[in-house]
């Protein structure tokens, strides 16, 4: 016969067997909304921006071989005439048409906590790719580290001329990362665009967004947000210029998520004050992670399929 112990202890390897299993594998639900995928836990997210490449050599054999592990089919290495670095491209093929771009940069040359800050953000780029790799998606998934941000962006510029007629059709959107887990994330239009302005843009890639379809991007960040219990990202104006523009520029609805260098404190009496926020927080840069994973999902889910109306 079986002890009580023993069964409190089978007990406790059951349900240490469940709590691993749900840090796998996440679904997170919400009354509207449900998505699933691969949840990387929180010290792993640690120890993967622990140690910032030294060189820009390190920087893309790190990301290169990082983008292998995450499960990409092809990483596509394109050089960039006088560029220092190739764009290096990860795609997780979808299994409708259209496709989904999420960027962000790889020439950065700071130092000290912006490097730090500017690595992790580029880290988001094969932790999003392995943890949505085994989830459902629609649309091809594209996590590109673009070069050329201080040259025109000819790295993303370069990227869009190297596309078929067909593939430039079926880009559904565009996604920048820009300096990512110092403060909760925010949001921002390229050349500050409006919902309205955004609608126009739309129409350059193949279907014509009606009130109900303004802004896929900006629409599913509050459902995000609401499915982890995070603070929806605020809308922020004035960024620096980013990848998205090009990609705007090209009739492609594009967003940028963006922490700020502060954090706003409550004193006793309610008002608030800006507190300088330059170094990575391991919490926020969790919550950001989880987010992007849960957006991108819902943004998939939201697209028109292309060449429809809606």
């Amino acid at each position: 016969m079986t002890s009580t112990c023993e069964h409190r202890a089978l007990s406790g390897i059951v349900l240490v067997a469940i709590c691993l299993a749900l840090v796998i594998a996440l679904a997170t639900l919400s009354p509207a909304e449900s998505v699933t995928y691969m949840r990387i836990d929180r010290t792993v997210l640690e120890k993967r921006v622990q140690i910032v490449p030294s060189t820009l050599q390190d920087r893309l054999r790190i990301l290169r071989a990082q983008f292998r592990n995450a499960g990409c089919p092809d990483v596509l290495w394109q050089p960039v005439p006088n560029a220092e670095l190739p764009n290096l491209i990860c795609t997780l093929p979808g299994s409708e048409p259209g496709i989904i771009v999420v960027a962000a940069r790889f020439d950065y040359k700071s130092h000290g906590d912006e490097e730090r800050v500017e690595w992790a953000t580029m880290e988001l780029l094969p932790l999003l790719a392995e943890s949505l790799n085994s989830a459902p998606h629609r649309c091809t998934l594209v996590f590109a580290a673009f070069t050329g941000h201080d040259h025109n962006f000819s790295g993303s510029t370069f990227y869009l001329k190297s596309l078929t007629e067909d593939h430039l059709k079926n880009l559904r959107g565009m996604v920048f990362l820009d300096h990512l887990g110092r403060a909760s994330p925010a949001y921002a239009y390229p050349f500050d665009h409006s919902p309205s302005r955004m609608a126009e843009v739309g129409k350059g890639f193949g279907f014509q967004p009606d009130a109900r379809d303004l802004d896929v991007l900006v629409k599913n960040i509050s459902p995000a947000a609401q499915t982890l219990k995070l603070s929806r990202p605020p809308e922020i104006n004035n960024i620096a210029a980013t990848d998205s523009r090009i990609f705007a520029e090209a009739g492609v609805v594009a967003i940028n998520f963006h922490s700020v260098a502060y954090t706003t404190l409550s004193r006793f009496d309610g008002t608030g004050v800006r507190v300088l926020r330059t170094e990575l927080d391991p919490a926020v840069y969790t919550d950001t992670y989880n987010l992007l994973c849960a957006y991108v999902l819902l943004v998939d889910k939201a697209l028109p399929k292309a060449g429809h109306p809606n």
